[in-house]
């Protein structure tokens, strides 16, 4: 085969000009090459979001103050392994392989159950305030339905108000739950759970389609809250504060925190005033409005803003709230305490809260009530007095 040699002949024309062009491409490239290196290499000291697994992100946020990357993963690792654990521990509708949790009691009743220590002790500090409101779980189910409708015509097949049927049968399952031979929680050796269900009890259960005897709803993120900020807290990481969207918080070591509080005025949600705590504490808040999407997991607010909501009283079955809001706040408590000894001025006719061991500020007749008045109250809304 014969080679064809052939010559190229390239032009000289604007060599300077492509080589001006070639060097501004490198300069660009280096320059991209520095960033990337610098973004991978410098962390700016500060409070961080830490990320939980995306199935929990949604109930609870982090802060947490880093001084450097190490202390952001070190965080993030610990706070989404113990978030997986105790969701799964306290979760009522799932179940888990090789994991015994409130699901697992619910249908393992009149039978011992060896649970985890952790469980086991929630449900130990629970049991021991002498309330039994963890027993409503049937009750919870069918309030749970009404707050999954996104019409008030839906809700006539549900709420007890409307409905006579789901009256009677709430009315029925408060005389087993306020009855200890009915229905019981019992705490054995070596982490063993027994909830006893009489016969009677069982089959009306059976019948009217229920198997939710016990659930921690509405309290379950106070727990949460408390076994998280605990466990950070004994390996010496307090820098930072935990809050969940449906009303507990607890702050460790943090400077001044400043909430803004909103409250029902003139039948819509407005600002109503800055408030700055100066002091590390716990906050339980409980409201009877929607703020965010995941209110509605708790309370229904119909067109005329009438409100159902999930704080029901034990003896009566009925949902109550004494004001639109109410804040709790204590620089001694955990947040599990301050739940225990506070929700029963909440779920109440009228407000009738004095000097019981913690702090409180709520908005009634616009008027701005307030127990502590060595915290800081400004940007107080021009239509409320204090």
């Amino acid at each position: 085969m014969i080679k064809s040699e052939q010559k190229v002949q390239l032009s000289k024309a604007h060599i300077q000009k492509r080589f001006v062009a070639f060097v501004i491409c490198l300069l660009v490239a280096l320059l991209a090459f520095f960033v990337a290196i610098k973004n991978l290499t410098y962390f700016e000291v500060g409070f961080k979001t830490i990320e939980s697994e995306e199935i929990y992100d949604d109930e609870l946020i982090l802060n947490y103050y880093c001084q450097d990357r190490a202390t952001y993963k070190q965080v993030s690792v610990i706070y989404r392994d113990l978030t997986k654990q105790i969701y799964q521990l306290l979760d009522e509708s799932n179940e888990y392989e090789g994991i015994n949790n409130v699901y697992s009691i619910n249908h393992n009743i009149n039978q011992n159950i060896t649970v985890d220590s952790i469980l086991y002790d929630q449900l130990k500090t629970f049991l021991d305030s002498g309330n039994r409101e963890i027993l409503l779980g049937p009750v919870y189910s069918l309030y749970k339905a009404v707050f999954s409708c996104d019409q008030d015509y839906q809700t006539e097949d549900f709420s007890p108000d409307k409905n006579e049927q789901i009256k009677e049968i709430i009315q029925q399952l408060i005389k087993f739950i306020n009855d200890e031979n009915s229905v019981s929680i019992e705490l054995l050796a070596d982490n063993q759970v027994r909830l006893n269900v009489s016969e009677q009890y069982r089959l009306y259960m059976e019948e009217n389609g229920l198997d939710c005897y016990i659930d921690f709803y509405w309290m379950k993120n106070s727990f949460i809250v408390d076994f998280v900020c605990d466990n950070l807290t004994e390996r010496g990481l307090t820098q930072g504060y935990l809050c969940s969207y449906d009303g507990f918080s607890r702050f460790m070591d943090c400077d001044d925190v400043i909430y803004h509080y909103y409250d029902i005025l003139n039948d819509s949600i407005n600002h109503i005033c800055d408030i700055e705590i100066e002091k590390n504490h716990c906050m339980v808040t409980y409201k009877n409005f929607i703020m965010n999407q995941f209110d509605s997991f708790y309370r229904y607010v119909y067109q005329d803003n009438s409100v159902e909501n999930c704080y029901i009283d034990i003896n009566d079955g009925n949902d109550y709230s004494a004001v639109s809001s109410l804040n709790i706040y204590s620089d001694t408590d955990s947040v599990v305490k301050l739940m225990l000894d506070s929700y029963k001025y909440y779920i109440s006719d009228s407000i009738n809260i004095n000097d019981e061991g913690f702090e409180f500020f709520y908005l009634k007749d616009n008027i701005f009530n307030i127990s502590d008045d060595l915290i800081k109250v400004f940007n107080l809304h021009e239509n409320i007095t204090k």
